[in-house]
């Protein structure tokens, strides 16, 4: 997308895309944006001293060259989230030694992609009311445990604690590698799919190592502690670049719109911004429930729109609100989300434009909300206020 302007006096927006080079432009009258939330273009900007310098190959997972060849290599990873949990059990089947390199530790959890008790279902009951209820029974047990270490978080410790202790190497010490400095779900926490990462790390060519890098030299990188780690390749998972709607500022007749100034509707729209949401999932839990239940929000609205003859819907604070104290949409102490609290829209934690905390709770409030609270229903045959 390279810009979007809504025209009050057409009732429409004007969506300009590049198409494969070549520029084309859609007309709608709602516009949803299902893009994610980090560039595509561009990483978090991160400074690692030498990294010019080194003689080898440096490579950033967003930019993965589809021709290289790790076999046998010495491989490092930089990084401690999600996408270094992810690359260093693929790189360990090939390269030669991969390292996993972090400055502080991550909480990782296991969890099995099939269950015996979901395979039961499956085989005894028709697909829809099986599927129904394997999905219900997972968001039960990711909501219980979300609270849980959420409200328990010294206990939640422990369990973590323990329980990555256990898929662990003897010789890999839990509280020196997997002992984070905040809390769970105060930073993401990282999951590996039927223990695949706590597996490669009981393979021989494959370690994690907890320390702070002093500089990156020619053959390698040399580390605070004094030990010096061989390289061939370098892999940077150091974060991503938070941005809405590809980093542009939506157009409202010309005029445009600094997401990080205004307000989330229910985490799916913009205050001032008619017609237009946004389908994100959740930060610290799974992603697809998430952008499920805002996609059915921005649905309800439209049949909204569409059951009392309006054009356009926009979401609108009235005084009492925009006067509570503004808080941010993602709780999560992330560097890459701290330093894109500019770019974030708002929340108050009140009425519908509360923070989004689990499926349950955005669940009711889809049933039982209503669609018209803090939305200002305008043009064809009505005009409604908040």
């Amino acid at each position: 997308m390279l810009a979007c302007e809504w025209r009050t006096d057409e009732q429409n927006w004007k969506i300009e895309v590049d198409a494969d080079g070549q520029r084309k432009t859609f007309i709608a009258n709602f516009a949803i944006s299902c893009v994610g939330y980090y560039a595509y273009d561009k990483a978090f900007p991160t400074t690692i001293p030498g990294l010019k310098g080194f003689g080898g190959q440096v490579v950033h997972p967003q930019w993965w060259p589809e021709d290289l060849d790790y076999s046998g290599k010495r491989v490092i990873v930089i990084g401690s989230g999600a996408t270094a949990i992810t690359v260093v059990p693929s790189l360990a089947e090939k390269a030669g030694m991969v390292t996993m390199l972090q400055r502080s530790p991550s909480f990782v959890i296991s969890r099995p992609t099939t269950s015996s008790l979901d395979s039961c279902l499956k085989s005894l009951l028709p697909f829809s009311l099986a599927y129904w209820l394997i999905y219900w029974k997972d968001v039960f047990l990711e909501v219980f445990s979300t609270q849980f270490l959420l409200n328990f978080p010294a206990l939640g410790r422990k369990v973590l604690m323990g329980e990555m202790q256990k898929a662990l190497p003897k010789d890999i010490d839990v509280n020196v590698h997997f002992n984070p400095r905040y809390n769970p779900f105060q930073q993401r926490l990282c999951m590996c799919p039927d223990e695949d990462f706590f597996k490669a790390l009981h393979q021989d060519n494959c370690e994690i190592v907890t320390d702070t890098i002093e500089t990156v030299t020619k053959d390698g990188i040399l580390l605070e502690s004094g030990r010096k780690l061989e390289a061939d390749i370098i892999v940077t998972a150091t974060g991503l670049y938070f941005q809405l709607f590809s980093g542009i500022a939506p157009l409202v007749d010309g005029q445009p719109i600094e997401v990080g100034s205004h307000y989330a509707w229910r985490g799916c729209m913009v205050d001032s911004v008619p017609n237009m949401g946004f389908v994100m999932g959740y930060v610290t839990t799974s992603w697809t429930p998430g952008a499920d239940i805002m996609a059915k929000t921005l649905i309800s609205v439209i049949k909204e729109m569409e059951k009392t003859g309006s054009t356009s819907v926009m979401p609108v604070l009235d005084e009492k609100d925009r006067s509570k104290p503004q808080k941010l949409p993602v709780s999560a102490t992330s560097s890459y989300f701290v330093k894109a609290a500019d770019r974030m829209p708002k929340v108050t934690d009140e009425g519908p434009w509360y923070g989004r905390v689990n499926l349950a709770k955005d669940w009711w409030a889809w049933l039982m909300g209503d669609m018209s609270s803090g939305l200002l229903y305008s043009g064809g045959q009505r005009k409604k206020d908040i």
